[in-house]
C-alpha cells in the first residue's frame, strides 16, 4: 500500500471505528434492510449471504444485526429461517459432506 493510500484510510471515520461501521452508512443498511423485506423464496438468497457474514455484521453493525435477527431467522418461514442458517454453517464447512477418500 502506498503511503498516500494509507494516510486517507487512516482518517476514514470507518478506519477510526469499524465496529460503529454499519451506523455511519445509511444507504447500505438501507439495502440490507430492502433485501431482508423479501418475504417470498427470493428472500432466501439474501439471507443465505447475510446467514454467511453474521460474524463480520455483528462486528460492524451489533445493534443493526441484533435489531434484525428475527428478520433473518423468521420463525413463521422455515425455508427463509433454513437459508440464513445453511449460509451460517457454511462458513465453517458444515453443509458440505466429506471428500470421500476412495479405496
Amino acid at each position: 500500500m502506498s503511503p498516500g493510500c494509507r494516510i486517507v484510510l487512516d482518517r476514514s471515520p470507518l478506519a477510526a471505528t469499524p465496529r460503529g461501521a454499519l451506523d455511519m452508512t445509511p444507504e447500505i443498511r438501507g439495502a440490507l434492510d430492502a433485501e431482508l423485506a423479501d418475504q417470498t423464496s427470493n428472500g432466501r438468497v439474501p439471507r443465505a449471504i447475510l446467514g454467511r457474514y453474521l460474524q463480520w455484521l455483528f462486528y460492524v453493525g451489533e445493534t443493526w444485526l441484533t435489531a434484525r435477527m428475527t428478520s433473518i431467522f423468521p420463525q413463521s418461514d422455515e425455508q427463509l429461517r433454513g437459508a440464513a442458517w445453511l449460509g451460517h454453517l457454511s462458513l465453517v464447512g458444515l453443509t458440505h459432506p466429506p471428500a470421500s477418500r476412495g479405496p
